[in-house]
């Protein structure tokens, strides 16, 4: 497992251990062609309090949503 201070935008094939403290409701917006897509954001902290970010667009945060949880790891 990794801790969120050693990722980086070349780390792949890595497992995190987070909770999620934080989610905001998905959202639709236009996009430049005129079509709708949705997004929703949320933050996660590991066991060393780090903590980061996160944003879903499209299909994923249409998947994503309803699984990820505050509260939860």
């Amino acid at each position: 497992h990794y801790k969120l201070q050693q990722l980086s935008t070349f780390t792949k094939d890595l497992s995190i251990i987070v909770r999620c403290n934080k989610k905001t409701e998905k959202r639709t917006y236009k996009t430049n062609k005129g079509g709708n897509c949705t997004v929703f954001n949320f933050n996660v902290i590991d066991s060393e309090n780090t903590e980061m970010q996160a944003s879903c667009f499209g299909k994923c945060a249409d998947r994503l949503f309803p699984i990820i949880q505050e509260g939860f790891t």
